[in-house]
């Protein structure tokens, strides 16, 4: 059964846009620092549950700066980071392998 999310905080879809591409940029740093494929490390949930934190929490240290050069909008007060973190587990299944 698929869940579908219905986005109601301009900040949050603005943090998740921003928290999605830092993912993105991670784990492929990741991925060309390691010698072997590393999908597999999706199926570790100690290892995403931090992977994961760590982006939220660079994200949200830098979020209005990172807001302030893009030119949009958002209050990290208003962020859902439950929503977020929930999107980003189901966009790390996106490099399973």
């Amino acid at each position: 059964m698929s869940k579908i999310f219905e986005i109601k905080s301009v900040s949050t879809e603005t943090f998740y846009n921003i928290a999605e591409r830092s993912f993105e940029a991670s784990w492929k740093v990741m991925q060309d620092m390691a010698s072997d494929n590393v999908s597999y490390l999706v199926y570790d949930a100690d290892f995403m549950c931090v992977f994961i934190g760590n982006v939220i929490e660079h994200i949200s240290k830098n979020f209005y700066i990172i807001i302030q050069c893009e030119c949009l909008e958002g209050k990290l007060e208003e962020v859902n980071f439950e929503e977020v973190a929930e999107r980003l587990v189901r966009h790390s299944w996106e490099y399973c392998k």
